[in-house]
């Protein structure tokens, strides 16, 4: 599945945290940005481009990242996280649903502007 691979490309709120990940990224470190990898992707797997719903998809994604992250944050409540970084994956739920739903607010506005 593509979508994880591409969720650090996603806009964060938030100026550190563990989501901001390739988010403007310079290319000359060796990041391509996401269109770039979409393209790639899209070659490499013999698709057209640009990947219809590719949007829908990342709001899935993050959706059902912030349910993991949820899991985690209710472990690390009662006090059965098995990870030491499970505190730091909790933290990360609301910024995790922040972005998808801007996506989400985003992609309504466009579809009300089509039906004008």
């Amino acid at each position: 599945m593509l979508q994880p691979l591409l969720i650090p490309y996603a806009d964060a709120q938030a100026q550190s945290s563990i989501l901001v990940g390739l988010k403007d990224a310079p290319s000359e470190e060796g990041a391509p940005d996401e269109e770039r990898l979409l393209q790639r992707y899209c070659y490499l797997m013999g698709r057209k481009y640009p990947l219809d719903g590719w949007e829908y998809a990342k709001v899935f994604g993050l959706f059902r990242n912030a349910v993991v992250m949820q899991g985690v944050a209710a472990r690390v409540a009662k006090g059965q996280a098995s990870s030491s970084f499970a505190h730091l994956v909790a933290k990360v739920f609301p910024q995790c649903m922040a972005m998808a739903m801007d996506i989400v607010d985003r992609l309504e506005a466009q579809s009300r502007k089509s039906k004008l």
